[in-house]
């Protein structure tokens, strides 16, 4: 099931989403096999549906207030390495409530053991 929907967020970003795709990237820079890292990226838009690329990425969406007028959103990326070399890069998408495609990247070099 996972693979379907992985499939099918490819086939629709090939195909519909091309001028409505937002990226946002997030370094970690130098890292080593045994450390988890998290970053937040915070989104102004209420996020509707996503998909992470990789069982590696685990995901939390946060709402949060900043006055009553404005709210954004929290999404909290947790990063496990192991099993990782080099450069690796890892996206998760996600669908904002204006069926905008969001691509939130993170990117580190992993050190070997």
């Amino acid at each position: 099931m996972r693979i379907f929907g992985i499939i099918l967020v490819f086939i629709y970003s090939i195909c519909f989403a091309q001028e409505k795709e937002r990226l946002i990237e997030y370094d970690f820079g130098e890292i080593s096999q045994e450390c988890v890292v998290k970053h937040k990226f915070q989104i102004e838009k209420r996020i509707k549906n996503g998909v992470a690329l990789c069982e590696c990425v685990q995901v939390k969406v946060y709402k949060e207030k900043q006055n009553l007028k404005n709210s954004f959103y929290t999404v909290e990326i947790e990063f496990n390495p192991q099993g990782y070399k080099g450069d690796t890069i890892q996206d998760v998408l996600r669908v904002d409530e204006e069926n905008n495609w969001i691509r939130l990247r993170i990117k580190a070099f992993v050190k070997s053991k």
